[in-house]
């Protein structure tokens, strides 16, 4: 892209074309050298990396170590996997074919980093080179010091081991306290009553999901659960748990007491920065990197909920994506290409619900008067609920509950800056309804089926991204990807 500042500026007078006869140095094509790169971790964020890293780079050797007995798979679905909504198939995201592309080491961690030698050693033992190092291991559960986490019934849900333990732990009609009021805590709230489990959830904050909601959609909200048969405990917490080797109950800190029959503690993620530590490598809340995703040592790289941006950490798929995206092109030699901050953006994924947010969910405090505007349209008997925040002339958040179809609109207008103008009047007044499901669910972010998918296929849509971008499916948390891209290819190979 920046060949042009080396060669000549001057123009034949006659054909106007560029000449190109005299230049002070040769161009060619970017060509990398083999090397060899360690993945540490089997996520969102590995998983994108080595998809995208082998689209342009067949060549280089990848090992990919993953902690977990089980690699790539979609663990924002686990409340849908508890349920029986999803089958466990259905959740992982690499085929075979893409995992004979990569060396593949389940159940087997990386224990240490020798940067001197570049090479880590494995939790058998065993050890490995490398030219070039990713760290992607994620982030575990938050649990609370005081919790006696070896007592039967006490469980966190961050992997598939955590999923099977609850669902083998749970009788007919058992009682879950879920500890936590945000996304998670919320989903799997849904999925147990969805399968006749009694759910109630203590919040230590004053509305649900305060961070991403605004009061509205937050009280809108609580009906929704209430109606649902999910209780919900504010401005509270678990004091401490009861019961001898088994929970049989909680204990909060205004006094009240639940008998339940288990715990699952929502409460947030920590990220898994110990190895990054002990390697000496710059780390705050996680490990720190820059626009290149690159840590403090030139040949270690970091993406995903473990990296820091701007003293930032972005715990959400579509940040994992962007960054792995960002990373491929660096190493395959893009020098323009680098990570820019990601747009908040969450989705609940609840049975019946339509619910999201974009960006900015609340004007700032002192905010009203001084550029920024607000576009409300709300039926709250209805449960519809829809609010843009508009700043100089620009979106910068939305928030959508009832009906998710501008989501896809609002994102764009939101990345890409653009100027509202005429637009501006339209915002929530166009009527427009979404596109409605056909087939089987493969989008719950912006409900979207296999037989909506096939229909954009059937009309001439061949790209992956043009279908995503058409249909809406893949822009929300982006975990259906694979899924919508095996269908894309499933259809072009009967044409």
């Amino acid at each position: 892209a920046r060949a042009n500042n080396i060669t000549s500026d001057l123009l034949d007078p006659y054909s106007k074309e560029p000449d190109f006869k005299f230049a002070a140095v040769q161009v060619t094509k970017f060509s990398k050298p083999k090397e060899k790169i360690i993945v540490v971790g089997a996520g969102a964020a590995a998983y994108k990396f080595v998809t995208t890293h082998r689209q342009h780079n067949l060549t280089d050797e990848l090992h990919v170590f993953s902690k977990e007995p089980f690699a790539f798979y979609n663990r924002v679905m686990l409340p849908d996997y508890i349920s029986g909504a999803m089958r466990w198939e259905k959740l992982l995201k690499m085929q075979d074919d893409e995992r004979a592309l990569v060396h593949l080491y389940e159940g087997v961690s990386i224990e240490s980093i020798d940067r001197e030698r570049k090479v880590v050693r494995d939790s058998r033992g065993n050890t490995y080179s490398y030219d070039k190092l990713v760290i992607a291991t994620g982030s575990r559960a938050a649990l609370p010091r005081d919790y006696d986490i070896s007592m039967d019934g006490v469980f966190t849900m961050r992997t598939r081991q955590d999923a099977d333990r609850l669902k083998n732990y749970l009788a007919p009609k058992s009682h879950i306290v879920v500890v936590g009021g945000g996304l998670l805590g919320l989903e799997l709230a849904a999925s147990l009553r969805h399968i006749g489990m009694k759910a109630t959830v203590v919040h230590r904050g004053s509305r649900l999901m305060n961070r991403q909601l605004d009061a509205t959609a937050s009280s809108l909200l609580h009906e929704e659960l209430t109606d649902r048969g999910v209780e919900v405990f504010y401005n509270d917490e678990v004091k401490y748990l009861t019961g001898k080797q088994r929970v049989n109950g909680v204990r909060l800190t205004s006094g009240q007491v639940l008998e339940c029959n288990a715990v699952v503690v929502t409460i947030g993620t920590t990220p898994n920065v110990e190895i990054a530590k002990k390697a000496d490598l710059e780390v705050q809340r996680g490990i720190v990197v820059n626009a290149y995703l690159q840590t403090s040592d030139p040949h270690i790289f970091a993406i995903g909920e473990v990296a820091e941006f701007e003293g930032q950490l972005f715990g959400i798929t579509a940040a994992a994506e962007e960054q792995a995206e960002a990373l491929c092109a660096h190493l395959n030699g893009d020098v323009q290409s680098y990570y820019r901050p990601t747009l908040s953006m969450n989705i609940l994924k609840m049975e019946g619900l339509d619910l999201c947010s974009l960006g900015m969910v609340e004007i700032p405090a002192n905010g009203s008067g001084v550029g920024y505007e607000e576009v409300v349209f709300a039926d709250k008997q209805k449960r519809f609920y829809k609010k843009c925040i508009i700043y100089g002339d620009k979106l910068v958040g939305a928030l959508l509950l009832g009906d998710k179809s501008e989501f896809v609109e609002y994102k764009s207008l939101i990345q890409h800056q653009t100027e509202l103008s005429d637009k501006r009047l339209q915002l929530l007044r166009s009527g427009k309804s979404g596109n409605a499901l056909k087939g089987k669910v493969v989008c719950s972010c912006n409900n979207v089926g296999d037989g909506n998918l096939r229909e954009a296929i059937q009309s001439g849509c061949s790209d992956f991204q043009a279908l995503c971008q058409q249909t809406g499916a893949g822009t929300g948390c982006g975990s259906c990807r694979p899924e919508v891209k095996a269908i894309l290819e499933g259809s072009l190979e009967k044409v």
